[in-house]
C-alpha cells in the first residue's frame, strides 16, 4: 500500500501553548489519584507522531492534517484531505480514543469505523482492523469493524477509516 499518501488525522484539540488550557470540551479522562488528566486530543497527537514516524521508517508517504494544538473543524480537516487527494492516491486515517459513561469505567479495547456504503473504505479497514487486533490481541478487546455514518467518513472522497483505539476512561 506504500503508494498512497496516507492523511492523518488526530481527532480533537490539544493544549493551547498560551493558557495552558485543553481546547476541546470533554474528550477526557477522569481525574487520576494525583489530580493530572488525560486529553483525548493529546493523546491522538502523541499517536499520530509516533504512527508518522514509522511509516517514516518504512518510507511510507504521510501527512499531518491537523499538526497544530488546535481544534480543526470536521469541515476544515476533510476541506484538507480532499485537497490533498486532488494530487495523490489518498487513505485517511482519524486516531481517536473512546469513552463510555461517568467516571473511570471498564469498557476496553479497539473499534475501527467506516462508512457503510463505500467498499475501499469497507475493504481496507478490515484490512486494518485485522492488524492491529492481530497485534494487540492479548492486551485489549476487538469492539469489531463497524460501519459509522461520521462526518469524516462520510465526506471524505478517499477510503477512510476511523479507529477508536482503547477507552480514556479506563
Amino acid at each position: 500500500m506504500d503508494k498512497f499518501l496516507y492523511i492523518l488525522d488526530a481527532g480533537h484539540g490539544g493544549i493551547n501553548p498560551s493558557t495552558g488550557q485543553y481546547v476541546t470540551p470533554g474528550k477526557r479522562s477522569p481525574y487520576f489519584e494525583d489530580g493530572s488528566i488525560l486529553y483525548e486530543g493529546v493523546q491522538n497527537r502523541i499517536k499520530v507522531k509516533k504512527i508518522i514516524s514509522l511509516m517514516k521508517e518504512y518510507e511510507l508517504r504521510c501527512v499531518d492534517i491537523v499538526d497544530s494544538w488546535k481544534d480543526v473543524s470536521l469541515k476544515e480537516r476533510v476541506s484538507r484531505a480532499n485537497e490533498l487527494h486532488k494530487k495523490n492516491k489518498c487513505i485517511y486515517l482519524s486516531i481517536h480514543s473512546n469513552a463510555y459513561g461517568r467516571g473511570w469505567t471498564s469498557p476496553k479495547g479497539i473499534s475501527t469505523h467506516v462508512f457503510g456504503s463505500s467498499k475501499l473504505s469497507n475493504k481496507y479497514g478490515k484490512i486494518f482492523h485485522d492488524e492491529l487486533i492481530c497485534n494487540f490481541e492479548n492486551e485489549t478487546k476487538n469492539r469489531r469493524l463497524k460501519h459509522s455514518n461520521f462526518y469524516v467518513l462520510r465526506m471524505t472522497k478517499m477510503p477512510s477509516i476511523l479507529f477508536e483505539i482503547g477507552f480514556h476512561s479506563n
